[in-house]
């Protein structure tokens, strides 16, 4: 098999309609699409560039895949449309949502995050631990304080999250 050549994206994730419940399954959606996401602790965030008295939940993710830029957003769109994101509504980018999913950088260390995802970015590569981070469930696995590199074992649907300790994140999968 010839190797193909992998993108590493450095991405995120906001939704302030029903937040929780939309995070856990795009995240899902994410692992059967990856199989292996490298994920932050999820946040509350009030809205930036939204008038809205609803609070973001947000959380940053990284994904190795061979996928070009255009065919990754394409799905992310494909996600959210499924989430029941409305993009053909007037300003969609200023109404609340169920979620959506933005890349951020590719291949290269993320610069200039909105100030409201420093600690995510923090504690991908720092090993921040986050307490007032939010609980997310997969299956009968949680993501809270830290981040996690997070693996669904295909054939069994198992799905295995591994803490990252470590000061720094991981280099690959």
């Amino acid at each position: 098999m010839p190797n193909q050549f992998r993108h590493r994206y450095y991405c995120s994730f906001g939704a302030n309609i029903d937040a929780r419940c939309h995070a856990e399954q795009v995240l899902t959606q994410l692992l059967e699409r990856f199989s292996t996401v490298i994920v932050s602790s999820a946040i509350e965030t009030a809205p930036v560039a939204i008038d809205t008295p609803n609070r973001f939940l947000n959380w940053l993710f990284i994904l190795d895949t061979p996928l070009p830029p255009f065919e990754l957003k394409q799905l992310f769109n494909q996600i959210e449309t499924g989430e029941g994101r409305n993009r053909n509504a007037v300003n969609s980018k200023y109404r609340d949502r169920p979620a959506d999913l933005d890349i951020i950088s590719i291949d290269l260390l993320p610069v200039g995050l909105e100030s409201y995802l420093t600690p995510l970015w923090q504690q991908l590569t720092q090993g921040l631990v986050i307490d007032s981070a939010a609980t997310l469930n997969l299956g009968e696995s949680q993501l809270s304080q830290r981040a996690a590199t997070i693996h669904l074992d295909a054939s069994s649907g198992h799905i295995r999250v591994v803490e990252h300790h470590p000061q720094r994140l991981p280099d690959g999968f």
